[in-house]
């Protein structure tokens, strides 16, 4: 749960305008929370100094769960962001391989042989772009979910 917590957390501080009312809201419920909790202590008669430690022990452990929930949740941004450099690298890798071998053929006598490397480089782009990018049907365009998804215009950011 706090994942998903986390990741709305995420999601919502990427426009300017949502963050804003994010932090706003967060001081809202602190305040309430420092009001109530300092109230409770008022009402059941506490000692000023120790109703002064339990407001603040309270208060800073709602801080620090509201961090650590944003923490990890950039954590885990940082994790994908990764993930997705290294998907990257590996087509990278796969494809100029790929490449390299039609570049060979293109520079031999037209044979057999020479269409036979080309075909079998198409093959290994294709079938390497398949696995790397699995939303990519075998007609070669996107599930309409996923279509959706990747028509939606970025957050902006500052």
């Amino acid at each position: 749960m706090l994942n998903r917590v986390g990741n709305y957390l995420a999601e919502i501080s990427d426009a300017p305008n949502t963050r804003f009312v994010f932090v706003l809201f967060a001081a809202t419920l602190t305040a309430a929370l420092e009001y109530f909790v300092h109230y409770g202590l008022e009402w059941l008669m506490v000692d000023h100094q120790t109703a002064n430690v339990i407001d603040a022990t309270i208060i800073g452990l709602f801080a620090g769960v509201i961090t650590y929930v944003e923490v990890k949740s950039v954590q885990a941004r940082r994790h994908k962001i990764l993930r997705d450099v290294q998907t990257v690298s590996s087509l990278n890798h796969h494809v100029r391989n790929a490449l390299q071998a039609i570049q060979y053929a293109a520079r031999l006598p037209l044979e057999e042989k020479q269409i036979a490397i080309i075909d079998e480089s198409v093959e290994k782009i294709d079938k390497t772009l398949r696995e790397l990018y699995p939303i990519i049907t075998t007609e070669g365009a996107l599930r309409e979910a996923d279509m959706a998804h990747y028509s939606k215009p970025p957050a902006q950011s500052r």
